[in-house]
């Protein structure tokens, strides 16, 4: 999609921006002596020109000035790495390292050396010379690359910002908006001088973010985002890049097909022989196998066989455009109504409704307003209605078709893509154990069940890794809860995508010789079953939390363990099995940890539940979800005494 709007740069620049996390407070300046490094200035232009042809080109200039104070900032930034291959031309480069004496010394840009990483991304480096503690590195970096009339920057991280700014420089005729996000700007200005347009944003003081557990980082950073939201040339009224316009642009860009592209659908769906009186939900099923099972999507393909529905139906590639339209045409001959939709993510960069950022909005979805579920065209991992979780819980574009006239069109929809029920999302455990005393010896059998956005991982694990990865995969998991790898008899039931849908658990079911769990104490068996939940995340967080929790998306677990007690031995300390944490305490619980047990006879079972029913929990929460984190960190802890009656 991207490319395609690439065709349109000639004509256009970038947007508005908001800010997005705390400073510090202007009365109290922070001591950032012990930080290992600190930006104490992050400069960023972005430079619209026209040349000779009368084309748009973009400049991109990054000035930054760093203050290194231990080993640590030595390290991180002994060398650098900037934009580099075709598309990021360099076109100067200057840096310095001033030493604590005041001698200045000049990289030698005869040391600029280009670098591909593992990814294929393309780079220049260079190392500051004779970096030392408490050094000031200095670089400006202008770069010439292909205009972008939507952008991002990020200014925050874990390191301190003391002063930063973005400056958008235009031709009077671009305007262009900026707005940052997750923090108040310090100052925002706009103006025109000459034959120069400006739009500047200034922030704050922005202390380093610590990637904190349960949080989406990157996506509670501080940025700016712009767009060119007028060209006066047109018309300083009528807004460009709206979401209305986005979502008339993907419906005339993705139902576009030919006699031909019509004729070859057609002929696919008689191949697929759809029993007579399929429900809508069986023939999209149906139609996501088997398209999913012969057709391979490469979301950068922009060729036009990557676009044209013969040319995917014959080479089985498709590229993000094509394969929407396959799907959409393949709809419109079934008749199934559907709906157009582009998500952000909530993991990185969503959509803001009043700020049109046409790059935020780039995960393919089908909607179906009978069922009010969705389908992932681009993702062989998930099968409708279940889709990547980060593309859910947060604004989509929904694209409604619309008639004006005799011209089908849509408007745009902003609106929130909601996800799974939590019940319906599962890692449920279901374990016996029995332990043989004469011989030291505990076998435990165990069923694990996955359901929902949590089967995901496991249907991709076991139907697109190769058998022997699959066997160590097994292998990991099985040893997760019994810290076992003497595997006697294993299997895997409804791992297929057809059972998807129909959200099917995918069952492991193995059989281990787990000796480990249980430790000899004299006439005592000391064993450990908080191990058979597996090891748990622990949060003893001693700074204030500054993000809220956020979970990949609302989920149970509900494990069932029985353990048959040998004869002769009773339970000295079952009490130790009965834990409970639940938000609230009274009323609907959100969130809980409980864990209970019975016992009859020779056999002790223990029912365990765990459940997270909201995707998000505010800052405010913190404390009771890590007491309920902490609750299954305790579970796992438990040792049960077993104790030979005289």
């Amino acid at each position: 999609m991207k490319k395609n709007f690439a065709l349109i740069l000639t004509l256009f620049a970038t947007a508005p921006l908001f800010a997005q996390i705390t400073s510090s407070s202007a009365d109290k300046k922070p001591d950032y002596s012990a930080e290992p490094a600190i930006f104490l200035l992050d400069e960023r232009k972005i430079e619209f020109k026209d040349n000779k042809s009368d084309e748009l080109t973009m400049f991109k200039t990054l000035h930054r000035v760093i203050q290194v104070n231990d080993d640590r900032g030595i390290e991180s930034f002994n060398k650098l790495y900037l934009p580099g291959g075709e598309n990021n031309k360099m076109i100067s480069l200057s840096a310095k390292t001033t030493l604590k004496n005041g001698k200045v010394i000049q990289v030698d840009n005869a040391t600029v050396k280009d670098y591909t990483d593992e990814d294929g991304t393309e780079f220049k480096i260079f190392a500051f010379p004779g970096i030392e503690k408490g050094c000031i590195l200095e670089y400006t970096y202008t770069y010439e690359r292909d205009p972008s009339l939507f952008g991002i920057e990020v200014f925050q991280s874990g390191i301190p910002v003391v002063q930063s700014k973005l400056e958008i420089v235009s031709p009077p005729r671009l305007i262009f908006e900026a707005r940052a996000f997750n923090g108040t700007p310090a100052k925002s200005d706009t103006a025109t001088k000459g034959e120069q347009r400006y739009v500047a944003i200034t922030a704050p003081e922005l202390p380093e973010v610590e990637d904190e557990k349960y949080s989406h980082f990157s996506a509670r950073l501080y940025r700016v985002e712009y767009k060119l939201s007028y060209n006066a040339s047109r018309s300083s009224s009528v807004r460009m890049f709206t979401w209305n316009e986005l979502a008339k642009r993907i419906h005339t860009n993705y139902t576009y097909i030919t006699d031909k592209d019509r004729k070859k659908t057609e002929a696919w769906i008689k191949d697929l022989k759809l029993p007579a009186g399929a429900t809508k939900i069986q023939q999209i099923t149906a139609v996501e196998n088997q398209l999913k099972k012969t057709i391979m999507v490469q979301k950068d393909l922009y060729t036009e066989a990557g676009q044209s529905i013969e040319q995917i139906l014959k080479s089985k590639i498709a590229g993000t455009t094509g394969i929407m339209r396959l799907y959409g045409a393949i709809f419109d001959k079934l008749e199934i109504p559907y709906q157009f939709v582009l998500s952000g993510d909530r993991t990185s960069y969503i959509i803001d409704k009043s700020f049109e950022n046409w790059n935020s909005a780039d995960n393919m979805l089908f909607y179906f307003p009978e069922t009010g579920k969705y389908l992932a065209p681009t993702r062989p991992d998930f099968r409708y209605p279940w889709i990547a979780p980060e593309w859910g819980q947060t604004l989509a574009l929904h694209c409604k078709t619309t008639t004006l006239g005799d011209i089908k069109t849509a408007m745009a929809d902003v609106r929130i893509v909601n996800l799974e029920d939590f019940s319906k999302s599962s890692h449920n455990m279901e374990s016996t154990i029995r332990i043989f005393p004469e011989n030291d010896s505990l076998i435990m059998e165990v069923k694990q069940m996955f359901t929902g956005y949590t089967a995901s991982l496991y249907r991709a694990a076991f139907n697109f890794a190769p058998v022997e990865d699959q066997q160590k995969f097994m292998k990991e998991l099985v040893k997760l809860g019994t810290n076992s790898e003497q595997v006697l008899e294993s299997r895997v039931d409804n791992k297929e995508y057809e059972l998807y849908t129909e959200n099917k658990p995918v069952i492991i079911t193995a059989k281990v010789k787990a000796n480990q769990m249980m430790e000899r104490a004299g006439q005592k068996i000391l064993l450990k079953i908080g191990e058979v939940i597996g090891q748990q995340v622990e949060m003893y967080q001693e700074k204030p939390r500054r993000l809220p929790v956020e979970m990949p998306y609302p989920n149970v677990q509900y494990r069932t363990i029985t353990i048959e007690i040998p004869k002769g031995y009773s339970v000295k300390n079952a009490e130790s099995l009965k834990i409970k944490q639940v938000y609230p305490e009274s009323g609907l619980a959100t969130m809980r940890f409980e864990s209970d047990y019975t016992i009859k006879d020779n056999t002790i079972v223990i029912e365990i539940k765990e459940e997270y029913k909201q995707a998000e929990y505010g800052v405010d929460l913190f404390e009771h979800f890590r007491k309920i984190i902490n609750a299954a960190a305790d579970f796992n802890k438990v040792v049960l005494v077993l104790e030979k009656r005289q």
